[in-house]
Parts: structure tokens; C-alpha cells; sequence
């Protein structure tokens, strides 16, 4: 075991607090499978970007899933090349790579399948060791709920002095948090608040654009869910709304989205399809989103007229999602 503190490294049996700095190790990887304490630090940093961006425990989990496939593929590599090597030795090459192969995978499979954590039980380790890791001081920039307030001493006009050329609306309100505290709303020049109107401060405001600006564009990003998926439709229904005539675009995600996509797919081994969260997304995928629809729109609002614009919109979305932005790194 390698100490997260002081980076000592360290034999199981010699207990689980570090002989070096006396840090006291969390998670059992007798227990976790290939997760320990080291790994969970090296993955905040990662999904964190060093710090640098928030992210919420589901971020860290699909991030955990990405490095562990990434590292048994590799594994599977190593050990089917020995295991060929083996069979040519002792007999017909084409035979080798048949049997070779299809013993690793075979074998491989059972070994890993039996190593990576669950959802459930990823998270629930990330919960203990985030209760009582002595490093936790140090993971600042975590999303669990809710928790945005309108900020004392401000004057109103100074919130928005960003500008609003957008709105960006989701499902669920921790996403607004997880987007807001991220920047997005003043890299995008965008009001992003959620089918709930939350934060509720921001409602005055939001109906006065959509009175002021009968061209502003308001995009919605969601859970592939049954409720996730009926995002637009509620905000566009609310009656003291006025989103009549104002474009709309659906960026997603949908069921299809992790159905086509190997490394959505993979998050969903044992759930259903249509429970799939949208922050299973990375920062960079979110970034990617919106690079595409909102500063590329608006880029094509001033050549093209609206009617032009939301024939390519319904032509090109999808694919230009699946294709171009949620594929990124293949998750880290």
C-alpha cells in the first residue's frame, strides 16, 4: 500500500496506519478490490483537474471506471501475448492465438469483473473515506447538494454583469451548483437555472430576459431519464414563463447516448438504460457541449436567419453530440 500522505509504501500486513507519517489508511484493499486510499487522492486530483474544477462523487465514479478499464486492457494485452507464446511453443500458431486469446479473455474477465466497485458501492467508499480521511480538508472543490444563495452586499445589476446571451436549464438543481461554481454561466454568457427555478433569485430575472430578448436561445441538459428526458417540456409548460417563440434545443443526454457510446455503456453493466445520470460527463465533456451550442450558435445567429438555424440544429444535433463531444479521451 502506498501512503497518500508521504507516499511510503508499505505491505498490507504491516496495518493501516502508515509507518512513516502515521497516517491512518481508510479503505481496506482487501476489501476494495484495486481501490485504496492512494488511488481515491489520485483520482480527486484527476477528475479535479489538480483543483482546479468541481465535480460531484458520480464525476469521480465514471472517472474510476475509465482508469480501470484502461488498465485492464492493458493487463489483458501482457498476459494473452504470454499465454500465445506458451501455445506456440507447442503447437500450431493459428491454434495459439485462438486458444490464447479466448483463455484470456475468459479468465480476465472473472478476475477484473470481481475487482471494480459497483456504483453503489463505489460511492458508499467514497462517503466512509470522506467522512474520516485526514485529508478531506483538502478536497474543496466537491459538489454534494444544492446550496447556491444570493450573495450579501451585491448589488443586483453586478450578478449579471457578465451578460445573458443564453439560458441553460436542467433537471436537477445540484447541477446548477456543479455548473455555476465551474463558471460556466460567465464563460457562456449564460443564465443557468433549473426546471424547478432554482435558485429562486434568479427567477425575477429570467422572466425579464425572456420579456426583453424574444431571440434568446435556451438550451437543456439532463439525466437520460423518463423524468430527465421531459425537461424541456415542463420548463416550456410553466405559465408564468413566457417561452413562446423563443428557440429551444435539447442538448441531451438521452438513452441513445450511452447506448452507442462504449464508454457511457459500460457505466450502465446492471442498470437500466433509462437511469442513466448526465453527471457521469466530465468537465472537459460539458465544456465540449458547450463550445459546440452556444458559442458556435451564436457565431451562426449572425450569418444565418433562425429559421435556417433550427433546421441544422434538428439535422446535426444528435450526432454531433454522440460523435464529436461526449467521446473526449474515452473518459481520462
Amino acid at each position: 500500500m502506498k501512503c497518500p500522505k508521504c507516499e511510503h509504501e508499505q505491505k498490507y500486513k504491516e496495518g493501516m496506519t502508515c509507518l512513516s507519517c502515521k497516517y491512518k489508511f481508510i479503505i481496506d484493499p482487501k476489501e476494495k478490490g484495486h481501490l485504496n486510499d492512494y488511488k481515491m487522492k489520485l483520482r480527486i486530483e484527476q477528475v479535479s483537474q489538480s483543483g482546479q474544477v468541481y465535480f460531484t462523487p458520480r464525476q469521480l465514479y465514471a472517472l474510476y471506471r475509465g482508469k480501470f478499464k484502461k488498465s485492464y486492457a492493458l493487463t489483458m494485452l501482457v498476459f494473452g501475448a504470454i499465454v500465445i507464446s506458451l501455445f506456440l511453443a507447442g503447437g500450431s500458431p493459428e491454434g495459439a492465438v485462438v486458444v490464447g486469446v479466448g483463455f484470456t479473455i475468459a479468465i480476465l474477465y472473472e478476475v477484473f469483473k470481481k475487482s471494480w466497485l459497483s456504483e453503489q458501492n463505489f460511492l458508499a467508499t467514497f462517503n466512509h473515506w470522506y467522512t474520516r480521511s485526514e485529508l478531506v480538508k483538502e478536497v474543496k472543490h466537491l459538489v454534494l447538494q444544492p446550496e447556491l444563495k444570493l450573495p450579501k452586499n451585491v448589488r443586483e445589476k453586478d450578478i449579471y454583469n457578465y451578460g445573458v446571451e443564453a439560458v441553460i436549464v436542467t433537471d436537477q438543481d445540484v447541477y446548477v451548483d456543479l455548473f455555476v461554481k465551474n463558471n460556466y454561466h460567465t464563460q457562456y454568457k449564460a443564465l443557468i437555472i433549473s426546471k424547478h427555478l432554482y435558485p429562486t433569485y434568479l427567477t425575477p430575472r429570467l422572466k425579464q430576459l425572456l420579456q426583453e430578448k424574444p431571440d434568446l436561445p435556451l438550451f437543456f441538459i439532463h439525466d437520460a431519464t423518463l423524468e430527465g428526458l421531459q425537461t424541456m417540456t415542463q420548463f416550456r409548460n410553466r405559465a408564468e414563463l413566457a417561452t413562446e417563440g423563443h428557440p429551444c434545443i435539447d442538448l441531451g443526454l438521452t438513452p441513445a447516448h450511452f447506448n452507442q457510446l462504449k464508454p457511457l455503456k459500460r457505466l450502465l453493466q446492471g442498470i437500466d438504460d433509462t437511469h442513466a445520470p448526465l453527471d457521469y460527463l466530465q468537465h472537459q465533456h460539458f465544456t465540449s457541449i458547450f463550445n459546440k451550442y452556444i458559442v458556435e450558435r451564436a457565431e451562426q445567429q449572425a450569418l444565418l436567419s433562425e429559421e435556417e438555424l433550427s433546421v441544422i440544429e434538428a439535422d446535426e444535433l444528435s450526432d454531433r453530440i454522440l460523435m464529436i463531444d461526449l467521446i473526449a479521451d474515452d473518459f481520462g
